[in-house]
């Protein structure tokens, strides 16, 4: 197929990062490859906090975890070169969100 790309809406929470590399050591990868099919595993930035939408919290900062689990899938990426980042928190409630960015970053890089 031409013009054909895979997404793969993942978490970004490093526990997920065990559910990535499973992806990787199996034959989906390979498979692509030899089908010239480009995938992308794409993530939001972590959150460990619920997050009212409702309140202001300009002056909020990352937690630690959400720190450390930053640094843990920024070194993920740059030996995978197969993740993208997208400019959202990664909380159950904005999925929809998150495959809204994933669309718009596909329609972005025609």
């Amino acid at each position: 197929p031409q013009n054909f790309l895979v997404l793969i809406k993942a978490g970004s929470k490093a526990k997920y990062g065990q559910r990535r590399k499973i992806w990787r050591n199996s034959t989906c990868p390979t498979t692509y490859k030899n089908y010239k099919m480009p995938y992308r595993f794409m993530l939001a930035m972590p959150a460990h906090e619920t997050i009212d939408p409702n309140g202001h919290n300009q002056g909020k900062t990352a937690s630690p975890e959400e720190i450390m689990d930053m640094e843990k899938i920024r070194n993920e990426s740059v030996v995978h070169e197969d993740m993208e980042f997208l400019a959202l928190k990664d909380v159950y409630d904005d999925s929809n969100l998150k495959v809204i960015r994933m669309l718009e970053w596909a329609m972005d890089r025609e």
